[in-house]
């Protein structure tokens, strides 16, 4: 990927943080007439937060194939030229790693714990947002571990900065999971609902509308409290409540059948379809919703 060439200019990217067995993780961004919009809002999108997860890894990995279509498709390139997009393909790389290698469902985190012999932290209830409430756990061993305070973990925290930095300027964060065939907004932490609830509910509706376009595939969406279930510490409620106005996570598929093991031959229509509601999302980004 690193080597891959769209718009008028080049897909660049830059080393986001280092983690305690691999490298580093990579974060990709890309936005076409840079000088001229330098003040363009930015949407970051991440994707595999736990490890067991290897669907939503490949939908933030095909965004820069699909901007080879700059030239062709004017949606993509009125997208191009007055946004940023900061694509984070994998979260959550030692986890993805170790889950290849040694345990195909691990979930969390690699970080070692003094006082267990368990390791990680759930990357996703570790944010400093309702930290460790309901729907996240204490105990170190657990799926659900919230870890030993916000932001323990270095996935977490070095991307909790880079959005802190430049909240001002970011319009949206998209987070990818799997699976459910949802697409969640906040809250997950209260049955609540959230002050630009309109604008919100609009484009998320637009977005699954788009999506069931390609192949039929049906998600539902609304509150992720409400429509999946109650969880704290997660990174799309810290983005809402951190002033990024348009913020969700997708459960990509399926509803069960295959669950984390979606086939291969089913992995290409997922991105195709997923790709189609985030440029709705991207679309309605670029209009004043009030």
């Amino acid at each position: 990927m690193h080597r891959h060439l769209y718009c008028t200019g080049r897909l660049k990217y830059f080393i986001m943080f280092s983690l305690h067995t691999v490298t580093s993780v990579t974060c990709f961004y890309c936005h076409c007439q840079a000088a001229e919009l330098l003040a363009a809002p930015w949407g970051p999108w991440t994707g595999m937060t736990w490890a067991w997860q290897p669907v939503p890894s490949h939908h933030p990995s095909q965004e820069p194939q699909a901007l080879q279509t700059y030239q062709t498709d004017p949606t993509m390139r009125r997208m191009l030229t007055q946004l940023y997009f900061y694509i984070m393909p994998v979260f959550n790389v030692d986890g993805y790693h170790f889950s290849w290698t040694n345990d195909r469902f691990w979930r969390k985190t690699r970080s070692k714990n003094s006082r267990f012999p368990c390791h990680g932290v759930d990357a996703n209830r570790n944010w400093k947002v309702k930290w460790c409430d309901e729907g996240a756990s204490f105990h170190p061993c657990d799926d659900t571990y919230c870890g030993p305070y916000p932001e323990s973990e270095p996935e977490v925290k070095a991307v909790a900065h880079f959005l802190r930095k430049h909240r001002k300027q970011i319009k949206a964060y998209l987070s990818f999971h799997a699976y459910a065939q949802m697409l969640l907004y906040p809250y997950s932490y209260k049955y609540a609902t959230i002050p630009n609830f309109s604008c919100v509910e609009s484009a998320a509706y637009n977005a699954v509308n788009a999506l069931q376009s390609a192949y039929g595939v049906r998600y539902r969406y609304g509150p992720a409290s409400s429509t999946l279930y109650v969880s704290s510490g997660s990174s799309m409620d810290w983005a809402y409540k951190n002033g990024i106005p348009y913020a969700f996570a997708f459960e990509l598929r399926d509803t069960g059948h295959f669950g984390f093991l979606l086939p291969e031959t089913l992995i290409k229509p997922t991105c195709t379809e997923t790709m189609l509601a985030v440029k709705n999302i991207t679309l309605h980004l670029l209009k004043k919703c009030h």
